[in-house]
């Protein structure tokens, strides 16, 4: 797949055929959120086996997906950003534009400049952004949790899912890639209800955090599953082994020559009405 020049060329993974003879997991531990969406996964599990894959339910062992992907925004981000401040404040030293250079004056941005612009974020649930911003400003690369992250808990995030695909012998994992659509819109300007939205348990989570969280990247590509009854998209995330990019791309180009999801929804035809 290489070319002359250094790149990468996948174009050769693409094939319609790509599934066919494949061990494909269903992640069980993210299902039973909207029974809309998880119906929505079924089915699109359903084509893959027609496809020609080979369907196998796994699971995480309970605790550790309790503490590392349920809980991974509390026990595992929050320390992953202890190092931000060094590389960011870097980061802004070489910029030759006129914007804050400290990570201390971007969460007063955020906390006040933000707050009151057109979008501000929603009052109960501070922006995502503003929680890294001030995490960094309390701590540093240097901090004992910080090394012991990167050290030891990463290698072992990353250890505990190559056990998983190995266990299992599969080659990728497919799951819903959100548990609920899109939620209305609340914040200190504007308030939005949505009486079919159906919030997700707690326990049942997003596996964004599965794929960028460890020693080594695991690739995950989104694909469109579809559309729940209020016209929302909603996507089928395939995730790979350690450099199975190409495979996966594979994987999810032969599900998207099958099902033809992909098209604008109807809602943003009302909208331009």
């Amino acid at each position: 797949m290489k070319s002359g020049n250094g790149y990468v060329d996948f174009t050769s993974c693409l094939k319609n055929d790509a599934l066919r003879g494949v061990r494909i997991g269903i992640g069980r531990d993210f299902f039973g959120g909207d029974p809309e969406i998880d119906a929505l996964a079924e089915a699109a599990a359903a084509m893959i086996e027609r496809l020609g894959a080979k369907l196998i339910d796994v699971r995480f062992e309970r605790d550790f997906f309790a503490r590392y992907v349920r809980d991974g925004l509390k026990t595992v981000m929050p320390i992953l950003m202890y190092g931000f401040r060094d590389t960011f404040e870097t980061y802004l030293a070489g910029l030759d534009a006129d914007v804050p250079k400290t990570v201390e004056e971007w969460a007063k941005a955020y906390s006040t400049e933000l707050r009151n612009s057109q979008f501000p974020p929603e009052e109960t649930r501070p922006s995502h952004a503003l929680l890294v911003l001030k995490e960094a400003l309390n701590h540093s690369s240097a901090d004992e949790d910080y090394r012991r992250m990167i050290e030891d808990t990463l290698p072992m995030l990353t250890r505990v899912k190559k056990e998983l695909f190995e266990n299992f012998s599969i080659s990728a994992m497919i799951m819903p890639y959100q548990p609920n659509f899109a939620e209305p819109i609340v914040t200190p300007r504007e308030v939005n209800t949505d009486p079919s939205f159906v919030p997700a348990p707690p326990s049942i989570v997003a596996p964004n955090s599965i794929a960028g969280y460890g020693s080594e990247g695991f690739p995950m590509v989104i694909v469109p599953m579809g559309f729940g009854s209020a016209g929302l998209p909603m996507g089928l995330a395939i995730m790979g082994r350690p450099c199975s990019d190409g495979e996966i791309l594979g994987y999810a180009y032969a599900f998207e020559q099958a099902t033809k999801h992909r098209r604008p929804p109807h809602l943003l035809h009302e909208g331009l009405r």
